[in-house]
């Protein structure tokens, strides 16, 4: 069951969800996110329109932006915090969007 990210293109933009992959890292080894087989699987996961949170905890982590997706051709790691849990609900909407999609209806 896919997780996500809500984002905003600007101020006035709509709120769209992005899915996104949870990457739990032991807060002692931070670093750990940049392990070039992981980071290889994100990236491909990136061409796919998936994103990464890479969490140190339940309230502790960032966004991780495959190239594919960052408009730079390189990763980006936005800061941010981990406001809340998505309900089962929210997430199986989020996949039946996906469906939806690539379905063409």
């Amino acid at each position: 069951m896919p997780d996500y990210i809500t984002a905003q293109d600007g101020p006035d933009a709509e709120t769209i969800r992005i899915e996104a992959l949870q990457v739990w890292v032991d807060p002692n080894h931070r670093d750990a996110h940049r392990d070039p087989a992981l980071r290889a699987y994100l990236a491909k996961a990136g061409e796919a329109g998936i994103v990464a949170i890479i969490r140190y905890g339940s309230k502790e982590g960032f966004t991780l932006v495959p190239p594919a997706l960052s408009g730079t051709g390189g990763w980006l790691e936005i800061a941010s915090g981990v406001e809340n849990e998505h309900s089962v609900a929210e997430m199986f909407a989020v996949e039946k969007l996906k469906v939806v999609a690539s379905s063409g209806t």
